[in-house]
């Protein structure tokens, strides 16, 4: 039995961090959609995927401005790109897209390789991948337009890692800040289910039943609503997690256990749960089923194992 119970305070535990990973990503898709992160991080790979950053050559604005890859936002790359974050979160003036089809960027970069628009330079990256790319494929137009599209493929798996990079410190800090202002303590958790064996079993039904409730990959599902409905279900499990933090003013005479108690206890357990919020909801589910999986084999074995013999 104590073997089946630390599975069941895993389960919980996971169960837990799930919610957290959860409202955590909503709020992560929030703020990138505020900041248009996807969006930025895309113009930052293809200026310098083209060797133009900075759009000094004015190449990088005649790819966006270009009709092929224009038509997926509204305005023209000046207006948008100029703007600071912060007149962009206001006044929503940034509005270049968040992604461009492969086959888009290449019949534009090719267009405009070829007749260059005036007072525009053509970057040296450019002019060398082009040569390479024309080289290779016998100046054949199908097989340059692939390989140019192939080029402009392995420069946004680059820009997917930084976007990945930039998500995952967004989801430690909110983490963090969820972990304290929702007194989400993992060590504080963790012992309650370790002690209270009815708070365990409705917590473990409560993983069972979310495990088993069929969802769809396809269903898009609203951040805000998506945070109300992780946190509702987070609280109605019995734990004590809500809004507002635990810590109070420490006493006039406070000691070393008032510290270590109500300071750098829950400190600890607050930052455990910002590093698991990282690894992101879809983790957190799939070891919660593996360890549903698990359970579920121990139990009828150890049920075999306490019914007496019949001899």
């Amino acid at each position: 039995m104590f073997g089946s119970d630390i599975l069941d305070i895993a389960i919980g535990v996971v169960f837990v961090f799930l919610f957290a990973s959860l409202i955590c990503s909503a709020i992560g898709e929030l703020i990138s959609s505020l900041l248009k992160l996807r969006a930025r991080e895309l113009q930052r790979g293809i200026g310098e995927l083209v060797g133009d950053p900075t759009n000094a050559t004015r190449f990088l604005e005649q790819i966006y401005d270009h009709g092929l890859v224009n038509g997926l936002f509204r305005g023209n790359y000046r207006d948008s790109a100029n703007v600071t974050m912060l007149r962009g979160l206001l006044s929503r003036a940034y509005r270049l897209p968040s992604y461009v089809p492969p086959k888009n960027f290449a019949l534009a970069l090719i267009q405009i390789v070829r007749d260059p628009p005036p007072g525009v330079t053509i970057p040296q990256n450019v002019v060398t991948a082009v040569r390479a790319i024309a080289s290779a494929a016998g100046n054949d137009f199908e097989k340059i337009s692939t390989g140019i599209e192939q080029w402009y493929d392995s420069a946004m798996d680059r820009v997917a890692g930084w976007y990945k990079r930039r998500i995952q410190c967004i989801l430690i800090v909110t983490g963090l800040l969820l972990a304290f202002f929702v007194n989400i303590d993992i060590l504080a958790i963790t012992r309650m289910l370790s002690e209270d064996s009815a708070l365990r079993k409705t917590v473990v039904a409560a993983a069972q039943a979310y495990a088993n409730t069929p969802r769809s990959a396809g269903d898009k599902i609203d951040p805000q609503q998506a945070i109300r409905t992780s946190y509702n279900e987070l609280k109605d499990l019995g734990l004590p997690v809500c809004f507002g933090c635990t810590w109070g003013w420490p006493p006039k005479w406070s000691d070393a256990v008032w510290w270590r108690d109500r300071f750098f206890t829950p400190l600890v357990g607050y930052l455990i749960t910002a590093f698991a919020v990282s690894f992101g909801a879809p983790f957190w589910f799939d070891l919660l089923n593996r360890l549903i999986v698990v359970r579920s084999t121990v139990k009828p074995r150890e049920k075999s194992q306490e019914e007496p013999s019949k001899d």
